[in-house]
């Protein structure tokens, strides 16, 4: 059987088209009332509805609509001057100081200015540990040298 409204083949005893949702009994009703001479052609519809539309889903509100605070992140404030000078003066203290700045500088909770600023100092600690080693390498060659010469300033001299 096919639909009078769109053309499409349905199935027989459907009650409505799959394609475009027209009432197949009242087809019926209008075909049994056609005269014999007078059968309805059916009309091919090349694009037929989809039988499933699918609804919309409903997005969320935006997050400055909903009735939230927003909560300023503790990490984030300035640090102030009391905290510098409190972070400086105990990370001068030798191995306190560098644990401290471990710390600091790997911790979680730390303020982030505070955190950026252990990492520098561990990387400045880390470049002067360096120097000191090859400073000292060169300083005893050097030392090292000299006495030698002494050596041979006596051998030399007496």
């Amino acid at each position: 059987m096919f639909c009078p409204k769109c053309g499409t083949n349905v199935p027989e005893g459907s009650k409505f088209c799959e394609s475009c949702g027209n009432n197949m009994q009242q087809s019926e009703q209008s075909v049994h009332q056609v005269s014999p001479q007078e059968s309805p052609k059916p009309t091919y519809n090349p694009n037929p509805a989809p039988a499933y539309q699918p609804q919309p889903r409903p997005q969320p509100a935006p997050a400055y609509q909903n009735n939230t605070v927003n909560i300023v992140d503790p990490r984030d404030k300035p640090y102030g001057i009391g905290g510098w000078f409190g972070s400086i003066f105990l990370s001068s203290i030798p191995i306190v100081g560098f644990i401290l700045l471990l710390v600091w500088a790997f911790g979680s909770n730390t303020n982030k200015n505070k955190k950026n600023w252990a990492i520098a100092m561990l990387i400045f600690w880390v470049i002067a540990i360096v120097l000191g080693i090859v400073l000292y390498a060169s300083v005893m060659a050097a030392l090292g040298g000299f006495i030698d010469q002494l050596g041979n300033l006596e051998d030399f001299m007496g």
